[in-house]
């Protein structure tokens, strides 16, 4: 059943870094509860996915939510595109809803880290994806590689 829709959201999961956003949907049955995302492409999410920071975004929303003290049970992305819903963890998963949350605060973490030592080096999480990435232009991992070229200005 739906708990709740379109619910704006706000935490901060590491100190110092406060995170928002909208979780589309959130169902309850049992006093667990389940998140569920929409997205209108074809969806991939998984371990090895969201160890190379590529899909936080349901992991940090029941993070946020965990915080808040509810008890999750698995969260979803419905692909409107293949309609159908992709879950973490899966029946078959190796990996806790937990350790997925775990997994992306650490990812988060370092992250930030690096950045703050003025280290953000671009690299890839997937090459299809990044050679369409609307931040081309600005990329140095796509200029290393010398994918742009620039014309000189007369």
């Amino acid at each position: 059943m739906p708990y709740e829709i379109e619910k704006k959201i706000e935490e901060e999961l590491l100190p110092g870094i406060s995170l928002k956003g909208k979780i589309d949907r959130i169902d309850s049955s049992d006093n667990a509860y389940r998140i569920l995302d929409y997205k209108t492409g074809t969806v991939n999410i998984g371990a090895e996915i969201i160890k190379k920071g590529k899909e936080l975004q349901l992991p940090l929303y029941a993070a946020m939510l965990k915080s808040r003290g509810m008890n999750l049970e698995k969260a979803g992305i419905y692909s409107l595109k293949d309609i159908d819903i992709k879950w973490i963890p899966t029946k078959r998963d190796k990996f806790t809803l937990d350790e997925y949350i775990s997994s992306t605060l650490k990812f988060l973490k370092e992250t930030i880290l690096e950045i703050n030592k003025g280290n953000f080096n671009a690299s890839p999480v997937d090459e299809f994806h990044c050679s369409s990435c609307l931040e081309a232009p600005f990329c140095p991992y796509i200029h290393s590689k010398g994918e742009i070229q620039h014309e000189r200005l007369s």
